[in-house]
Parts: structure tokens; C-alpha cells; sequence
């Protein structure tokens, strides 16, 4: 299972191949990603930023960061959830994914890094 708790902030990611998408003859691979971010620790948090690194079957290395998720910087209360869809490109049909969010508790502006697991993108039809 894709699940990694970090201070109390538990995420879960899960991909899915998006065929409609992809365009295996020009080596364009699509995936989504699904994360769930729930907050059971204490203080209230606000997500600041992500950091990915995207990786190919080829072993090369993308990296994205950057403000927030998906133009949005979530404050979630103790209890509460956060879900949101994204995508990704790689070159190859296999490939995975992992990276960290900054958040900042909203009681003391303690700014902590929260990992996000590891999770592998694998085009169905490669597994045949």
C-alpha cells in the first residue's frame, strides 16, 4: 500500500495509466495520481509547497516543486482530509514516483517536510 505517516500527517497515493491519454508510439506515458492527505495530528497545518521526483525505467530523473497542490495550499484542522487528483508524464511505460510537501503548523508557523510514499506507474499492458 501506497501509505506514509509523517508528525501525524498521513498520506496516501494511489496512480491509475490514463490510456485515453497516453501515446505509446511517440513514448508518452500518462498517469494520474490520486493523494490523500489526512491530518491526525494535533495542530492545525497548512500545506506550503510539494516536491517530486519523477522517475523513468531509463533512470532518469525529473523533478517537480513548486507552490502548493494543484494551485491550492490546503489548511486541514485535526481530523480533516484533503484529496486531489493530478497527472504526470514519463517516456516510459514504467516508471515511480515520491517526494515530500512542506507544511506549517498554523498554532506555532513550525514548518515541517512530510513524505510522500513511494508509488510505481506501470502501463497494464507492460505486465502481460
Amino acid at each position: 500500500m501506497n501509505l506514509l505517516t509523517t508528525q501525524g500527517i498521513t498520506v496516501r497515493v494511489d496512480a491509475f495509466y490514463q490510456f485515453g491519454e497516453s501515446r505509446p508510439v511517440d513514448d508518452s506515458y500518462i498517469f494520474a495520481y490520486r493523494v490523500k492527505i489526512t491530518n491526525n495530528s494535533p495542530f492545525t497545518v497548512k500545506l506550503l509547497s510539494r516536491f517530486w521526483e519523477i522517475k523513468n525505467s531509463l533512470a532518469e530523473v525529473r523533478v517537480v516543486e513548486g507552490d502548493g497542490v494543484i494551485g491550492q495550499q490546503p489548511v486541514l484542522r485535526p481530523g480533516e482530509e484533503h484529496v486531489y487528483v493530478s497527472w504526470s508524464p514519463i517516456e516510459t511505460p514504467i516508471g515511480r514516483m515520491k517526494g515530500h510537501y512542506i507544511m506549517e503548523t498554523q498554532e506555532e508557523f513550525r514548518r515541517f517536510k512530510v513524505r510522500i510514499p513511494e508509488f510505481h506507474l506501470i502501463a497494464p499492458f507492460i505486465l502481460n
